[in-house]
């Protein structure tokens, strides 16, 4: 039978570190895309609603899902030894797997409105900048850069789409209360 060990603080800061980062593809998707894709597509009628989803619900899914499994795979590898270095590959998986979960929006904004996503622009280009820094640090270190990235990308969108966030969940409540008051 294999001895147990405990963890050490620092492997379990760097587990919650990887969980900031999960939780910010969660905010990044269900916070304010999810619902303005949908008042997107509902604005939209025939060819043109129906080449949207296409787009954005396949091709621009798939990369969001690659980005997924690659920081999932960098994560496993970090955490199995966070005072080591990572590997090339590993360190590839978790910087540009968020990477291609941001530019996934990135290029789906364009898609939608032919702009370019600033705060998240931005945020695919700096974490692929700590790629070079991934090789040569600690595992830990690594990882605390990847989240540091993320929790700046979001607490600009915060402060910046504060306004538009909250037009956006007033429709939603809004929408949500006319839908649960049709009979049926």
């Amino acid at each position: 039978m294999r001895a147990r060990r405990l963890l050490n603080a620092v492997e379990i800061v760097a587990a919650l570190l990887g969980l900031v980062v999960a939780a910010s593809l969660w905010l990044a998707y269900f916070d304010f895309f999810s619902r303005g894709m949908q008042q997107l597509l509902v604005r939209r009628r025939g060819e043109e609603r129906t080449a949207l989803a296409r787009d954005v619900y396949t091709y621009l899914h798939l990369p969001m899902i690659v980005g997924i499994v690659f920081f999932a795979f960098g994560m496993r590898t970090a955490l199995a030894d966070v005072h080591g270095e990572l590997s090339g590959p590993a360190a590839f998986c978790l910087t540009a797997g968020p990477a291609i979960y941001l530019l996934a929006y990135v290029a789906l904004r364009w898609r939608v409105a032919h702009s370019l996503s600033r705060g998240r622009s931005i945020a695919t280009i700096a974490l692929l900048a700590v790629f070079p820094l991934a090789v040569a640090l600690p595992a830990f270190a690594a990882l605390a850069l990847v989240s540091a990235v993320w929790i700046g990308l979001h607490a600009y969108e915060l402060i910046w789409w504060r306004d538009a966030r909250g037009r956006r969940r007033a429709e939603a409540i809004a929408d949500d209360t006319r839908a649960d008051a049709l009979p049926g």
